[in-house]
């Protein structure tokens, strides 16, 4: 992965159980401070994300949500945001959602963003708003945390969907 590799292997450094609350939070007033004032952002957290932990590196989490969280708010007025969390002691994983409305553009975006998901940089001249390019490094990011994301709109509701899967424990080599 190009930009996996652009970073360097960050795979090893400072990765550790999470609360996830903490972390949320955290990119959630980031988010907040960098907003111009001209988006009415909303951030809705279910109860399972006070207790919600997983194995991550707590800035390299947070910079990613705050991303996700401007990409999800491309070309709004106002947006929702609904998440929660899951932790599934039996497969070892966390589950992030994040939930939001959505709009066309963006809707455009991330059906293109699944159409060339495996080679992303055939569709950049496509790509509007680097919308194609943002998602493509918040996957990458999820990648170096051990973890994969999914996105994708759900019709005929007009919101769009983001899963994160994360280790829920630390891997002791």
């Amino acid at each position: 992965d190009l930009i996996e590799v652009v970073k360097g292997d960050q795979s090893g450094k400072d990765i550790s159980r999470v609360s996830l609350f903490y972390v949320i939070n955290s990119a959630i007033k980031t988010f907040k401070e960098h907003n111009d004032g001209e988006l009415s952002v909303n951030f809705n957290l279910a109860d399972d994300v006070k207790s919600s932990t997983a194995v991550a590196n707590v800035n390299l989490l947070s910079e990613t949500l705050i991303n996700l969280f401007a990409i999800l708010s491309v070309n709004s007025e106002s947006v929702n945001f609904q998440i929660a969390t899951s932790e599934n002691t039996y497969e070892g994983v966390t589950e992030i959602q994040l939930l939001c409305d959505s709009n066309q553009l963006l809707n455009d975006m991330i059906d293109l963003y699944k159409e060339y998901k495996d080679s992303i940089f055939e569709a950049l001249k496509k790509d509007k708003n680097d919308i194609l390019f943002s998602l493509a490094i918040a996957a990458s990011n999820i990648r170096i945390l051990n973890g994969t994301m999914t996105i994708d709109t759900l019709q005929p509701d007009n919101m769009n969907i983001i899963q994160i899967t994360l280790p829920l424990n630390e891997v002791k080599i």
